[in-house]
């Protein structure tokens, strides 16, 4: 028996409609294609400013000093946040 005839309808129906959400997006900007490309939309779409991620920014930080240490591949773990002291 197949794993996909081992679900429940209600997981196969939740998949179903998963696959078909996903399928309706964009690959590359994960917005609808039905929206994204309707001639009616064309100057509708403005880019928001960029966010700075201070995560992002710690992580590129630390492999850049990885490179320049020239030690080597070292794999680090998640940034995370520092609480501030009161």
């Amino acid at each position: 028996m197949s794993q996909w005839r081992a679900w429940r309808y209600e997981d196969r129906a939740a998949a179903l409609a998963l696959q078909e959400l996903e399928d309706g997006l964009c690959p590359g900007c994960g917005n609808p294609l039905h929206e994204t490309t309707d001639e009616a939309n064309v100057a509708a779409y403005r880019m928001a400013p960029p966010t700075p991620c201070y995560s992002c920014k710690a992580q590129e930080a630390a492999h850049r000093a990885a490179r320049e240490d020239q030690r080597g591949w070292m794999r680090f773990g998640r940034p995370q946040l520092r609480r501030r002291r009161r």
